[in-house]
């Protein structure tokens, strides 16, 4: 028996799956592929899987995690070809190992890196922002939402280039169960401490890290 921790993509066909369709989703696309998938005991048996980080609605990404525990060892080259063959439009397999009690845990990521397209901005200097003492701005928490200094949370904000009306920046910002920092929250920021006027953005998750 072995835990076989998977990387997979999620492009623009898919980004508006919830959480829960994609627990779903994932089940069903196991099952087809015909992947033998260890499954918990008890009344309610489900597949024993654990998904690294959320996704939240209208993200794309090229680098998330799950995690699944086989009853039976297959290669991982079939894994993945099985799995593409039968997972829906959107989604893609891109990487699998086998992995032992060294490894990580997914309860373990600390970061993401996001590629931010701001639209209706124009470059602005986020050194100004990141030299201030503190950035507070309203944060949903669990205890709702609440004026919180998110300062400590952006790693770093990069610039990558300018379009017709947007910007693009590369973030790297907590994320995980430790501390969670949205993209959407920093552009906030962006908007309250340096006057930056945007009209949407969109996000997208190149990479999640380990602590």
């Amino acid at each position: 028996m072995s835990k076989y921790r998977v990387k997979y993509s999620r492009n623009e066909f898919a980004k508006y799956i919830s959480h829960l369709d994609f627990m779903r989703c994932m089940v069903r696309t196991f099952r087809r592929a015909e992947i033998p998938v260890k499954y918990s005991q008890g009344f309610n048996p489900h597949m024993v899987m654990t998904i690294g980080l959320p996704m939240s609605v209208g993200v794309t990404s090229d680098g998330e995690y799950l995690d699944v525990e086989l009853h039976t060892d297959i290669p991982t080259e079939k894994f993945i070809e099985d799995v593409n063959k039968n997972i829906p439009l959107g989604l893609k397999v891109v990487d699998v190992n086998i992995i032992d009690k060294s490894a990580p845990p997914l309860s373990d990521i600390d970061s993401a890196i996001y590629l931010v397209k701001i639209f209706g901005a124009n470059k602005i200097d986020t050194n100004t922002l990141l030299s201030l003492p503190e950035i507070v701005v309203p944060k949903k928490t669990k205890k709702g939402i609440n004026d919180t200094d998110i300062k400590k949370d952006i790693r770093s904000i990069e610039f990558i280039e300018n379009g017709d009306n947007f910007a693009v920046y590369r973030m790297h910002l907590s994320a995980g169960g430790r501390s969670n920092l949205k993209p959407e929250t920093v552009a906030s920021a962006m908007e309250k401490y340096l006057g930056m006027s945007y009209d949407s953005i969109s996000v997208h998750r190149e990479e999640l890290l380990f602590l």
